[in-house]
């Protein structure tokens, strides 16, 4: 069980999941395969030189380890992001150790909104902003199916109002 479903209240139940889209390790891991590529082809051009080990180390194997450490981040995003509609509140959770949680009723949503970029059109993923009575403003980035969730928020609310 995740932190959605251990947070429900009595008579609640969950209409809609979402999930943060795959796009986030697209960055991550063309960062860490170009690293190891030209980790690779400097390796292989000079395998000896005139510089130290440890200057030729770091400068060879930054990049990999950089992209490695940004796709664990993008890993653990993924698997600890939790974003889930009920028939009575919008949940979202992220984090492991700075855990955060959001939650609105659905009868205080005053608007929805969803940003996409061409890319995120392309690969159907964005950002839904949702705008809660007295102007709360919160935001959910690279939600995957951005439309759809919308159109189930807006429904949700039709019918709690």
């Amino acid at each position: 069980m995740g932190y959605v479903e251990d947070n429900l209240l009595p008579d609640e139940k969950i209409i809609i999941k979402a999930k943060v889209h795959w796009i986030i390790f697209i960055f991550p891991t063309l960062l860490l395969l170009l690293g190891l590529l030209f980790a690779l082809i400097t390796r292989v051009s000079s395998p000896t030189g005139n510089d130290t080990l440890l200057t030729s180390l770091i400068c060879i194997w930054s990049w990999p380890i950089i992209g490695l450490f940004l796709l664990i981040v993008a890993i653990l995003v993924y698997l600890t992001t939790e974003f889930a509609l009920t028939n009575r509140r919008i949940i979202a959770k992220t984090g492991i150790l700075n855990q955060r949680s959001q939650e609105i009723v659905t009868n205080k949503i005053e608007s929805i909104s969803v940003n996409r970029s061409i890319v995120g059109r392309i690969f159907n993923y964005g950002n839904i902003i949702v705008v809660g009575s007295g102007g709360t403003k919160q935001i959910f980035k690279n939600i995957a199916k951005p439309m759809e969730l919308r159109h189930r928020i807006n429904y949700e609310v039709t019918l709690t109002k």
